[in-house]
Protein backbone atom coordinates (compact mmCIF):
# COMPACT_ATOMS: atom_id res chain seq x y z
CA UNK A 1 0.00 0.00 0.00
CA UNK A 2 5.49 5.55 -2.62
CA UNK A 3 4.57 8.21 -0.39
CA UNK A 4 0.79 8.50 0.51
CA UNK A 5 0.20 11.21 -3.23
CA UNK A 6 -1.83 11.01 -5.82
CA UNK A 7 -3.15 7.61 -7.51
CA UNK A 8 -0.24 5.43 -6.26
CA UNK A 9 -1.61 5.70 -2.54
CA UNK A 10 -0.38 3.04 -0.31
CA UNK A 11 -3.07 1.68 2.03
CA UNK A 12 -2.72 -1.70 3.50
CA UNK A 13 -5.46 -3.42 5.25
CA UNK A 14 -7.21 -0.45 6.10
CA UNK A 15 -10.48 -1.10 7.23
CA UNK A 16 -9.62 -4.57 7.71
CA UNK A 17 -9.73 -4.99 11.21
CA UNK A 18 -10.78 -8.29 13.74
CA UNK A 19 -11.12 -8.66 17.20
CA UNK A 20 -9.20 -11.47 17.64
CA UNK A 21 -5.60 -12.65 16.62
CA UNK A 22 -5.61 -14.89 13.06
CA UNK A 23 -4.13 -18.48 12.63
CA UNK A 24 -1.35 -19.10 9.96
CA UNK A 25 -1.96 -21.86 7.84
CA UNK A 26 -0.91 -24.99 9.49
CA UNK A 27 -0.23 -23.89 12.56
CA UNK A 28 -1.21 -22.55 15.78
CA UNK A 29 -2.36 -18.92 16.21
CA UNK A 30 0.10 -16.41 15.06
CA UNK A 31 0.63 -13.20 17.02
CA UNK A 32 -0.04 -11.08 13.61
CA UNK A 33 -1.15 -11.74 10.12
CA UNK A 34 0.58 -9.32 7.63
CA UNK A 35 1.74 -9.79 4.32
CA UNK A 36 3.58 -6.89 2.07
CA UNK A 37 4.72 -6.97 -1.71
CA UNK A 38 8.30 -4.65 -1.89
CA UNK A 39 7.25 -2.86 -4.77
CA UNK A 40 4.26 -1.64 -2.98
CA UNK A 41 5.99 -0.15 -1.05
CA UNK A 42 8.83 1.16 -2.09
CA UNK A 43 8.21 1.81 -5.77
CA UNK A 44 10.79 2.74 -8.10
CA UNK A 45 13.22 3.52 -4.83
CA UNK A 46 12.87 -0.36 -3.94
CA UNK A 47 16.82 -1.05 -4.37
CA UNK A 48 18.04 2.09 -2.56
CA UNK A 49 15.50 1.74 0.34
CA UNK A 50 15.14 -1.47 1.05
CA UNK A 51 18.57 -2.40 -0.70
CA UNK A 52 19.58 -4.39 2.73
CA UNK A 53 16.85 -6.28 2.76
CA UNK A 54 17.41 -8.57 -0.76
CA UNK A 55 13.68 -8.52 -1.38
CA UNK A 56 12.11 -10.28 -4.42
CA UNK A 57 10.51 -6.89 -5.71
CA UNK A 58 6.92 -8.39 -6.49
CA UNK A 59 7.18 -11.29 -4.27
CA UNK A 60 4.68 -11.87 -1.25
CA UNK A 61 6.23 -11.72 1.82
CA UNK A 62 4.15 -13.24 5.33
CA UNK A 63 5.05 -12.08 8.59
CA UNK A 64 3.93 -13.73 11.76
CA UNK A 65 6.20 -12.39 14.09
CA UNK A 66 8.79 -15.00 13.21
CA UNK A 67 11.85 -14.36 11.00
CA UNK A 68 13.52 -10.80 10.63
CA UNK A 69 11.65 -10.09 7.67
CA UNK A 70 9.01 -12.67 6.85
CA UNK A 71 9.24 -15.64 4.79
CA UNK A 72 8.48 -15.21 0.58
CA UNK A 73 5.47 -17.71 -0.25
CA UNK A 74 4.43 -19.11 -3.31
CA UNK A 75 6.64 -19.56 -6.70
CA UNK A 76 7.27 -15.90 -7.84
CA UNK A 77 7.58 -17.26 -11.21
CA UNK A 78 4.47 -18.44 -11.16
CA UNK A 79 2.98 -14.99 -10.30
CA UNK A 80 4.02 -10.85 -10.36
CA UNK A 81 2.08 -9.07 -7.06
CA UNK A 82 1.17 -5.37 -7.08
CA UNK A 83 0.20 -5.83 -3.40
CA UNK A 84 -1.27 -8.17 -1.07
CA UNK A 85 -3.28 -7.98 1.82
CA UNK A 86 -3.95 -11.02 4.59
CA UNK A 87 -7.29 -11.75 5.15
CA UNK A 88 -8.15 -11.58 9.15
CA UNK A 89 -8.31 -14.56 11.04
CA UNK A 90 -7.46 -16.21 8.42
CA UNK A 91 -3.70 -17.73 7.07
CA UNK A 92 -4.59 -16.84 3.60
CA UNK A 93 -3.25 -13.48 1.39
CA UNK A 94 -5.63 -12.02 -1.82
CA UNK A 95 -3.29 -10.04 -4.02
CA UNK A 96 -3.27 -7.50 -7.24
CA UNK A 97 -0.94 -8.71 -10.03
CA UNK A 98 -0.47 -11.45 -12.97
CA UNK A 99 -0.64 -14.95 -12.25
CA UNK A 100 -0.41 -18.14 -14.33
CA UNK A 101 -3.87 -19.02 -14.19
CA UNK A 102 -5.35 -22.69 -13.70
CA UNK A 103 -6.21 -24.89 -15.89
CA UNK A 104 -4.86 -22.77 -18.93
CA UNK A 105 -1.25 -22.26 -17.40
CA UNK A 106 -1.38 -18.59 -19.14
CA UNK A 107 -0.77 -15.48 -17.68
CA UNK A 108 -3.84 -13.38 -16.38
CA UNK A 109 -3.50 -9.63 -15.07
CA UNK A 110 -6.33 -9.44 -11.81
CA UNK A 111 -7.28 -10.62 -8.54
CA UNK A 112 -6.40 -14.07 -6.70
CA UNK A 113 -6.06 -15.67 -3.51
CA UNK A 114 -3.42 -17.82 -2.67
CA UNK A 115 -2.65 -19.53 1.23
CA UNK A 116 0.56 -19.36 3.02
CA UNK A 117 2.08 -22.81 1.09
CA UNK A 118 1.27 -20.86 -2.24
CA UNK A 119 -1.33 -22.77 -3.15
CA UNK A 120 -3.60 -20.82 -6.01
CA UNK A 121 -7.29 -21.04 -3.46
CA UNK A 122 -9.25 -18.84 -5.83
CA UNK A 123 -8.62 -16.20 -9.01
CA UNK A 124 -10.44 -13.07 -10.32
CA UNK A 125 -9.09 -12.26 -14.10
CA UNK A 126 -9.31 -8.52 -14.47
CA UNK A 127 -10.39 -7.83 -11.19
CA UNK A 128 -8.88 -4.40 -10.22
CA UNK A 129 -9.12 -3.60 -6.53
CA UNK A 130 -10.56 -5.91 -3.17
CA UNK A 131 -10.92 -5.72 0.21
CA UNK A 132 -11.24 -8.60 2.65
CA UNK A 133 -14.57 -8.71 5.28
CA UNK A 134 -13.89 -8.02 8.67
CA UNK A 135 -14.13 -11.42 9.85
CA UNK A 136 -11.82 -12.91 6.93
CA UNK A 137 -14.72 -14.95 5.11
CA UNK A 138 -15.71 -12.64 2.15
CA UNK A 139 -13.65 -10.99 -0.36
CA UNK A 140 -15.05 -7.61 -2.25
CA UNK A 141 -13.49 -7.31 -5.76
CA UNK A 142 -14.24 -4.24 -7.76
CA UNK A 143 -14.00 -4.35 -12.03
CA UNK A 144 -14.09 -1.70 -14.36
CA UNK A 145 -17.23 -1.47 -16.22
CA UNK A 146 -15.90 -2.61 -19.35
CA UNK A 147 -14.36 -5.97 -18.06
CA UNK A 148 -16.97 -7.00 -15.87
CA UNK A 149 -18.23 -9.14 -18.38
CA UNK A 150 -14.90 -10.85 -19.60
CA UNK A 151 -13.93 -12.18 -16.54
CA UNK A 152 -13.89 -15.93 -15.97
CA UNK A 153 -14.43 -18.44 -13.27
CA UNK A 154 -12.27 -18.11 -10.39
CA UNK A 155 -10.47 -21.71 -9.23
CA UNK A 156 -12.89 -23.80 -7.31
CA UNK A 157 -15.99 -26.04 -7.89
CA UNK A 158 -19.59 -25.52 -7.86
CA UNK A 159 -19.32 -21.48 -8.69
CA UNK A 160 -22.14 -20.40 -11.40
CA UNK A 161 -21.43 -18.53 -14.77
CA UNK A 162 -20.56 -14.63 -14.20
CA UNK A 163 -23.10 -12.45 -15.12
CA UNK A 164 -21.82 -9.22 -17.50
CA UNK A 165 -23.29 -6.54 -15.39
CA UNK A 166 -21.74 -6.45 -12.21
CA UNK A 167 -18.89 -3.92 -11.15
CA UNK A 168 -18.47 -5.36 -7.55
CA UNK A 169 -18.50 -9.30 -6.55
CA UNK A 170 -18.61 -10.71 -3.37
CA UNK A 171 -16.97 -13.91 -2.54
CA UNK A 172 -18.32 -16.12 0.55
CA UNK A 173 -15.33 -18.48 0.59
CA UNK A 174 -16.52 -20.65 3.23
CA UNK A 175 -19.62 -21.10 1.27
CA UNK A 176 -18.24 -21.58 -2.31
CA UNK A 177 -20.74 -18.86 -3.56
CA UNK A 178 -20.31 -15.65 -4.69
CA UNK A 179 -22.82 -12.51 -6.22
CA UNK A 180 -22.88 -9.42 -7.77
CA UNK A 181 -24.17 -5.74 -8.03
CA UNK A 182 -24.21 -3.63 -10.64
CA UNK A 183 -22.44 -0.69 -9.20
CA UNK A 184 -18.73 0.31 -10.56
CA UNK A 185 -16.92 2.44 -7.43
CA UNK A 186 -13.79 3.80 -7.85
CA UNK A 187 -12.91 1.63 -4.41
CA UNK A 188 -15.09 -0.26 -1.55
CA UNK A 189 -14.57 -0.22 1.74
CA UNK A 190 -16.56 -3.36 4.29
CA UNK A 191 -19.03 -0.83 7.29
CA UNK A 192 -19.89 -3.73 9.23
CA UNK A 193 -20.52 -7.80 8.14
CA UNK A 194 -23.26 -6.99 5.45
CA UNK A 195 -22.41 -3.58 4.00
CA UNK A 196 -20.49 -2.08 1.34
CA UNK A 197 -18.81 1.53 1.28
CA UNK A 198 -18.57 2.49 -2.42
CA UNK A 199 -16.16 5.32 -3.15
CA UNK A 200 -18.45 7.06 -6.65
CA UNK A 201 -17.22 10.58 -8.38
CA UNK A 202 -19.42 12.51 -6.19
CA UNK A 203 -19.71 10.76 -3.31
CA UNK A 204 -20.05 7.56 -0.74
CA UNK A 205 -22.96 5.35 -1.07
CA UNK A 206 -23.47 2.49 0.95
CA UNK A 207 -24.40 -0.80 -0.34
CA UNK A 208 -26.40 -3.51 1.55
CA UNK A 209 -25.38 -7.20 0.11
CA UNK A 210 -28.76 -8.47 1.72
CA UNK A 211 -31.35 -6.45 -0.56
CA UNK A 212 -28.54 -5.21 -3.08
CA UNK A 213 -29.69 -1.43 -2.58
CA UNK A 214 -27.49 1.37 -2.27
CA UNK A 215 -28.23 4.51 0.27
CA UNK A 216 -26.45 7.66 0.93
CA UNK A 217 -24.20 8.28 3.91
CA UNK A 218 -22.64 11.11 5.56
CA UNK A 219 -19.14 9.91 4.71
CA UNK A 220 -16.57 11.60 2.29
CA UNK A 221 -14.51 8.67 2.16
CA UNK A 222 -14.68 4.74 2.28
CA UNK A 223 -11.69 4.62 5.02
CA UNK A 224 -13.87 5.31 7.78
CA UNK A 225 -12.60 5.85 11.90
CA UNK A 226 -13.76 3.29 14.05
CA UNK A 227 -16.81 6.13 15.57
CA UNK A 228 -17.56 6.87 12.14
CA UNK A 229 -17.10 10.56 12.53
CA UNK A 230 -13.66 10.70 10.45
CA UNK A 231 -13.08 9.40 7.01
CA UNK A 232 -9.49 9.28 4.73
CA UNK A 233 -10.38 9.91 0.50
CA UNK A 234 -6.90 8.30 -0.70
CA UNK A 235 -5.54 10.54 -3.76
CA UNK A 236 -6.51 9.32 -6.95
CA UNK A 237 -6.73 11.65 -10.73
CA UNK A 238 -4.07 13.60 -9.45
CA UNK A 239 -5.91 14.88 -6.67
CA UNK A 240 -3.84 14.19 -2.68
CA UNK A 241 -5.63 12.21 -0.08
CA UNK A 242 -7.52 13.75 2.33
CA UNK A 243 -8.62 13.17 5.88
CA UNK A 244 -12.26 15.34 6.53
CA UNK A 245 -14.66 15.35 9.40
CA UNK A 246 -17.43 13.52 7.67
CA UNK A 247 -20.17 15.73 9.65
CA UNK A 248 -18.97 19.36 8.87
CA UNK A 249 -16.89 18.48 5.76
CA UNK A 250 -13.68 20.08 7.36
CA UNK A 251 -10.16 19.19 6.05
CA UNK A 252 -8.09 17.84 8.73
CA UNK A 253 -5.74 16.46 6.81
CA UNK A 254 -3.18 18.71 7.88
CA UNK A 255 -3.92 17.84 11.85
CA UNK A 256 -2.36 14.42 11.31
CA UNK A 257 0.30 14.92 8.54
CA UNK A 258 1.43 17.86 9.78
CA UNK A 259 3.44 16.66 13.32
CA UNK A 260 5.61 14.30 10.86
CA UNK A 261 6.00 17.19 8.37
CA UNK A 262 7.21 19.61 10.75
CA UNK A 263 9.94 17.42 12.21
CA UNK A 264 11.15 17.61 8.26
CA UNK A 265 10.01 13.72 8.02
CA UNK A 266 7.94 15.42 4.65
CA UNK A 267 7.23 11.79 2.67
CA UNK A 268 4.04 10.40 4.49
CA UNK A 269 4.60 6.71 4.10
CA UNK A 270 1.67 5.08 5.26
CA UNK A 271 -1.55 6.15 7.18
CA UNK A 272 -4.69 4.05 8.75
CA UNK A 273 -7.41 4.25 11.79
CA UNK A 274 -6.49 1.95 14.63
CA UNK A 275 -9.09 -0.97 15.23
CA UNK A 276 -10.89 -2.50 18.45
CA UNK A 277 -13.01 -1.83 21.47
CA UNK A 278 -11.86 2.43 22.61
CA UNK A 279 -9.82 2.99 19.61
CA UNK A 280 -12.46 5.36 18.23
CA UNK A 281 -10.68 7.98 15.98
CA UNK A 282 -6.91 7.38 15.95
CA UNK A 283 -4.77 6.74 13.37
CA UNK A 284 -1.10 5.83 12.91
CA UNK A 285 0.79 7.57 10.52
CA UNK A 286 4.41 7.39 9.54
CA UNK A 287 6.52 9.74 7.79
CA UNK A 288 10.38 9.99 6.55
CA UNK A 289 12.53 12.85 5.44
CA UNK A 290 13.79 10.77 2.45
CA UNK A 291 12.96 7.38 1.55
CA UNK A 292 15.08 7.23 -1.56
CA UNK A 293 17.87 8.08 0.68
CA UNK A 294 20.64 5.76 2.09
CA UNK A 295 19.86 6.16 5.55
CA UNK A 296 16.39 7.33 5.89
CA UNK A 297 14.70 8.75 9.08
CA UNK A 298 11.24 7.39 9.39
CA UNK A 299 9.00 7.93 12.31
CA UNK A 300 5.80 6.13 13.19
CA UNK A 301 2.77 8.65 15.36
CA UNK A 302 -0.39 7.41 16.86
CA UNK A 303 -2.68 10.65 16.55
CA UNK A 304 -5.86 11.52 18.24
CA UNK A 305 -7.97 12.64 15.02
CA UNK A 306 -10.18 14.86 17.22
CA UNK A 307 -7.01 17.13 18.61
CA UNK A 308 -4.14 16.03 16.79
CA UNK A 309 -2.39 15.19 19.79
CA UNK A 310 0.36 12.65 20.02
CA UNK A 311 -0.43 9.95 21.79
CA UNK A 312 2.85 7.90 20.98
CA UNK A 313 5.52 7.32 18.81
CA UNK A 314 7.95 4.70 17.68
CA UNK A 315 11.03 4.40 15.37
CA UNK A 316 11.02 2.76 11.67
CA UNK A 317 8.47 2.84 8.64
CA UNK A 318 5.32 1.33 9.34
CA UNK A 319 4.61 -0.99 6.49
CA UNK A 320 0.98 -0.84 7.66
CA UNK A 321 -1.54 -2.72 9.87
CA UNK A 322 -1.59 -6.26 11.03
CA UNK A 323 -4.81 -7.98 10.12
CA UNK A 324 -6.60 -7.19 13.29
CA UNK A 325 -5.40 -3.71 12.67
CA UNK A 326 -4.10 -3.05 16.44
CA UNK A 327 -0.47 -3.43 15.68
CA UNK A 328 1.38 -2.04 13.26
CA UNK A 329 4.43 -3.76 11.34
CA UNK A 330 7.22 -1.45 11.29
CA UNK A 331 10.51 -1.82 9.44
CA UNK A 332 13.71 -0.57 11.00
CA UNK A 333 16.07 0.67 8.48
CA UNK A 334 19.16 0.30 9.99
CA UNK A 335 18.67 -3.02 11.34
CA UNK A 336 16.78 -4.15 8.45
CA UNK A 337 14.17 -6.03 10.43
CA UNK A 338 10.51 -5.65 10.97
CA UNK A 339 9.44 -5.15 14.38
CA UNK A 340 5.56 -5.17 15.64
CA UNK A 341 4.22 -2.16 17.61
CA UNK A 342 1.37 -2.78 19.87
CA UNK A 343 -0.68 0.51 18.94
CA UNK A 344 -4.19 -0.15 20.73
CA UNK A 345 -2.33 -1.00 23.28
CA UNK A 346 -0.11 2.52 23.51
CA UNK A 347 -3.36 4.51 23.17
CA UNK A 348 -5.33 2.78 26.76
CA UNK A 349 -2.00 3.23 28.29
CA UNK A 350 -1.20 7.28 26.78
CA UNK A 351 0.55 8.23 29.23
CA UNK A 352 2.51 5.80 30.59
CA UNK A 353 5.67 4.80 28.88
CA UNK A 354 6.26 5.52 24.94
CA UNK A 355 7.80 3.34 22.09
CA UNK A 356 7.17 0.06 23.08
CA UNK A 357 7.91 -2.95 20.54
CA UNK A 358 5.58 -6.58 21.43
Amino acid sequence: MTPLRRTHVRFLALILAASILCPAANSLAAPVCFAYVPTAIWGQNLAVAASPLSRTRDGIYWFDGEGRLGTLIGDPERYQALDATAAPKEGIVAFRGRYLAYPSNSWVMGVAVMDTAGALVADFPRGQSFKWSPDGSRLAVVYEREAAGRAREAVGKGRKKRSPSGGVRVWDRREGTERTYAQWPSRVGWAGSDSLLLQLPDKVVVLDLRKGGVAKTGHHGTVVSGDGRYSMWPGENGQDTRILEDETGLDITERLFGPLRREGLTEIRSAFWIRGSGMDHYMCVSGSDLIAGQDPRCVTLILDAESGEEVDRFPGEALGPTADGRRAVLLLHDEGQLKIANLRSAVLNWGGGSGEFH
